[in-house]
């Protein structure tokens, strides 16, 4: 009768531990600690308790060893599928637009749109060309909206420059200049907006290097040449970068700018004297730079 009631109590301590440990996800392991107590009466509960008692009383007083910490690949591996939407959250619209299937591409370019910002708004015209129309839909309707609220933002930064303008404090037309420039390359502008912006533009960059020239930076140079670059008006873009060469002799990407300005405008001549002087200069030039010097060097240069 006694051992009757030892079997039936390690019967049902078995079952029990197995239930806990399925229910830890704790699968095989599980089946054999079940597996030791029923076929192992008493003698079983006593091992498998006294192992996890011991092995809790020794990680308790012990610290963790750089041994411990080990990227071998012979450990465990851990298969787990990847959340579609999570990281969705953190693709570029441009990465957004090759996902395949309609339905994530949609939820992946209105999960960028919520954190698109107006200078990334230029990559948006590729949504706005996508083959599906709820897609397309999408990116327009979201060029429409950061395009009319960069305008009012234009429009506060214009008027705050016109209250506060004065020969003392740059910063508002330093703002003015930023909001203009942001617009004016977002790549949303159709032509005869584009030339109205450009001609505010060089009206505020020249009143800043009348009376703030310290205060321009390299990139605003490069911007208001490349603007009117883009007009094909060739003798003011080369008075402009002219003058950031001038006050940025060290500067590459106003030479890079120069470069483009005299190929495109035809002047090879001063085409191949900067290229010559940059060669032979000790300017840190970029990567970009030097390898339009090494085709025009290997190519040379059609006059």
């Amino acid at each position: 009768m006694p051992v009757l009631i030892i079997l039936t109590g390690n019967a049902a301590i078995a079952i029990i531990s197995l239930i806990i440990l399925l229910a830890k996800k704790s699968g095989t392991f599980a089946f054999i600690c079940g597996a030791v107590i029923l076929l192992c009466p008493v003698v079983g509960v006593l091992f498998l308790s006294g192992s996890y008692f011991l092995s809790r009383f020794l990680s308790r007083n012990r610290t963790l060893a750089y041994a411990d910490i080990s990227f071998d690949g012979t450990r465990r591996k851990k298969k787990q599928q990847p959340d579609f939407m999570e990281e969705v959250n953190i693709l570029p619209l441009r990465e957004a637009l090759v996902v395949s299937g309609t339905g994530d591409r949609r939820r992946a370019l209105l999960s960028v749109l919520k954190k698109e910002s107006f200078q990334n708004i230029s990559s948006l015209s590729e949504a706005v060309e996508n083959e599906d129309s709820e897609t397309s839909h999408y990116a327009a309707a979201a060029v429409l909206t950061a395009a009319a609220n960069h305008r009012k933002e234009l429009a506060a930064l214009k008027k705050a420059f016109e209250k506060n303008a004065s020969e003392k404090d740059p910063t508002p037309a330093l703002d003015y200049l930023g909001g203009l420039e942001v617009f004016l390359q977002s790549g949303i502008m159709e032509r005869a907006e584009k030339a109205t912006y450009t001609n505010i533009h060089s009206e505020l960059m020249a009143w800043l290097y009348q009376c703030f020239q310290a205060d321009l930076r390299p990139e605003h140079y490069v911007c208001q040449t490349e603007l009117l670059l883009e007009q094909e008006d060739c003798g003011a873009a080369d008075l402009w970068v002219s003058r950031g060469i001038r006050a940025f002799p060290q500067n590459d990407e106003i030479y890079y700018t120069a470069l483009r300005l005299y190929y495109v405008c035809g002047d090879h001549e001063r085409f191949r004297i900067l290229l010559s002087f940059l060669m032979n200069s000790q300017i840190n030039i970029s990567n970009r730079t030097l390898q339009l010097i090494r085709f025009f060097t290997y190519n040379g240069c059609s006059s």
